[in-house]
């Protein structure tokens, strides 16, 4: 929940529990949660302050990798320029985190904003920090293409929002293994440069954005099909196995 805490639900029995602070969350504002093998990925964020931490599901243990933080942070926090002076490329994130996925074994990404891109590695418990080509604040949504090497992001456009004359948002492509980016925008086949939401099943990836949905073949940059809906934003795209 945005403050109040994370909410479990045991579906075979029908009981529900809520955990904050109190239970060792950093926070009660829970920004993103993402689920790799048994353990339970945890994003918070208040105002300017973000962290990162988990959840086994186990043991119920629930961890974390940012240092702890004050219940008022966010509040008395410095401005969003001096945040980004104290958050370091090597350490898990201080700053708000707007997406993660998991990729290869071991690993989880993180988009972080105002920095980029962050990988851990559970291997040796490092953290590090990708530089990316556009502004990370319009990053919403992110999933990895492990097969390719690809992470694909969802790019919010923003300042001129007319059609082909928009240069921002789009779908990001960050290919982790070479090192480089692609966008594919309007130009490129897409209906609009809004995209809010994206899921991938090896080279297939499913785009959502402002009034529609698209299915894209990522590993030769073009789109196959365009789903046009009555809807200003796409929040999530689940894939089924039978999709």
């Amino acid at each position: 929940t945005w403050d109040d805490g994370l909410l479990e639900l045991d579906r075979k029995t029908g009981t529900c529990r809520r955990l904050t602070m109190k239970d060792g969350l950093l926070l009660n504002g829970i920004s993103g949660l993402k689920l790799q093998g048994k353990t339970l990925w945890i994003t918070y964020r208040k105002g300017d302050n973000g962290a990162v931490g988990t959840l086994d599901l186990q043991s119920h243990k629930i961890s974390s990798f940012t240092p702890n933080l004050s219940p008022e942070a966010g509040v008395n926090s410095q401005p969003w320029y001096n945040q980004l002076k104290l958050d370091d490329d090597h350490q898990a994130p201080t700053l708000p985190v707007t997406g993660m996925a998991p990729a290869e074994t071991g690993e989880m990404w993180f988009a972080v904003n105002q920095k980029g891109l962050r990988r851990f590695r559970s291997s040796g418990g490092t953290w590090d920090t990708i530089k990316l080509p556009v502004r990370t604040a319009g990053l919403v949504d992110m999933t990895a293409e492990v097969t390719l090497g690809l992470l694909l992001l969802a790019d919010r456009e923003y300042d001129v929002l007319d059609g082909a004359q928009s240069k921002s948002g789009g779908l990001l492509i960050y290919n982790y293994r070479q090192n480089n980016f692609d966008t594919l925008q309007i130009i490129q086949g897409l209906p609009s440069n809004d995209v809010t939401a994206v899921a991938a099943d090896e080279r297939i990836a499913w785009v959502g954005g402002r009034g529609f949905v698209a299915v894209i073949d990522v590993q030769e940059r073009k789109v196959l099909r365009i789903a046009y809906i009555s809807a200003s934003t796409i929040r999530g795209i689940q894939l089924s196995p039978s999709h």
